[in-house]
């Protein structure tokens, strides 16, 4: 699956600049071309678990489901959480 996942702290370093742009990027261009953004359900719980106030929630809750609809939005197996461990 190619493309790219975003850290949380790469989301979280822009919204302490209150820079939300990151948020509404889909695609990432390198010198190899572009790839899509997928966003990993491990990042949201750590983006959520943090969230400070309603606007952020909701902003969190608007990415969630677009990313639901784009169907980027990964969800670990076992399998998944089994070889991260490795």
């Amino acid at each position: 699956m190619p493309g790219i996942v975003f850290d949380s702290s790469v989301y979280i370093n822009a919204l302490r600049k209150g820079d939300e742009s990151i948020f509404l990027l889909r695609n990432y261009e390198d010198r190899n071309g572009q790839m899509p953004v997928w966003l990993s359900v491990v990042v949201l719980e750590e983006l959520l678990a943090g969230a400070v106030d309603i606007k952020t929630q909701k902003l969190l809750a608007r990415i969630q489901k677009v990313f639901e609809s784009n169907n980027r939005l990964l969800v670990p197996n076992k399998t998944d959480w089994v070889e991260t461990g490795k």
